[in-house]
């Protein structure tokens, strides 16, 4: 009788434990927590998130979710927010569909491989930001593939960006080779 009693004990006791990592799971699953994607209307909603984070250092990449070089690039922005916890640093990615096949899904499923506090995920099916820079740097296509670091002056960046090395320089930026 003793040995049913524990039986039964540990039984109720690993349906408790799966449930409550069921109930974890579909919790996190759920929640915002980084990896909720905002659809861009217009480049304002990123600018003014921009603003809003201004005081901290402050990474832009306008990547495709499927491209494997802007996957590349995706992972090294992950290993960067892994290896420096600090809270003054805020990213921003913006999913760029730069070919039919490239889903506003897919840049779902990239960003729920990923989620950070200071992450900020953006889907942008206009390309508005991207020819946004396009102008800004005058460039001649719609920037994509690049990432942009600004230190934690509100205005930003203090010189003209370059395209991080080892990327396919779509937008045409001067590379820095390190």
């Amino acid at each position: 009788m003793n040995q049913e009693k524990m039986f039964r004990g540990i039984a109720v006791l690993v349906v408790a434990i799966v449930a409550a990592g069921l109930v974890t799971a579909l919790a996190r699953r759920g929640s915002k927590g980084g990896s909720s994607m905002q659809d861009l209307s217009s480049t304002e909603q990123l600018k003014q998130r921009f603003q809003q984070d201004s005081g901290k250092v402050r990474l832009i990449a306008l990547v495709s979710p499927i491209c494997p070089e802007c996957r590349r690039g995706f992972a090294d922005m992950q290993s960067v927010l892994k290896d420096i916890p600090d809270n003054r640093l805020r990213a921003y990615v913006v999913w760029l569909p730069m070919f039919p096949v490239y889903s506003r899904n897919w840049a779902q499923t990239r960003s729920d491989d990923f989620r950070d506090d200071r992450l900020s995920y953006y889907w942008d099916a206009g390309h508005l930001t991207g020819d946004e820079w396009k102008r800004v740097l005058g460039i001649d296509r719609t920037a994509w593939d690049v990432y942009f670091l600004f230190d934690q002056n509100p205005s930003g960046m203090a010189r003209r960006p370059h395209q991080l090395s080892g990327c396919i320089n779509w937008a045409g930026l001067p590379r820095r080779h390190t």
